[in-house]
């Protein structure tokens, strides 16, 4: 088995953002850095790598972005408190509608990873 490298990763990466620029030109572009990328305070500027893109809803709260995708229970007991006596299907569909309710907004999201 062949490892790729890093070269053909970041072209790989950067390749599918383009398309997906290419494909979606109305939506924003929001680059997420990973905090491996960014150690201190005492540089002005970091280097870093092209990461993997995806099309993705967020909404920001508490000094954190939250992802749509990411589990949703985890989401809701950020946001909200259960309401006692709910039948499991009854908690389900109060879980959806609460995390739905969340002001998110759709983005092209590009992680910017440490470079290897």
């Amino acid at each position: 088995m062949s490892l790729k490298k890093e070269s053909e990763i970041q072209k790989e990466n950067i390749e599918k953002l383009f398309g997906y620029i290419k494909q979606n030109p109305d939506l924003p572009i929001l680059p997420i850095v990973n905090s491996e990328v960014v150690p201190d305070d005492y540089c002005a500027y970091w280097a870093a790598s092209w990461g993997e893109s995806r099309i993705e809803s967020y909404c920001f709260s508490d000094g954190r972005i939250w992802f749509l995708s990411d589990d949703r229970d985890e989401i809701f007991d950020n946001f909200y408190s259960m309401p006692i006596d709910l039948s499991g299907e009854q908690e389900e569909k109060f879980i959806e509608n609460a995390v739905s309710s969340l002001p998110w907004k759709r983005a092209i999201i590009v992680n910017i990873e440490a470079i290897n």
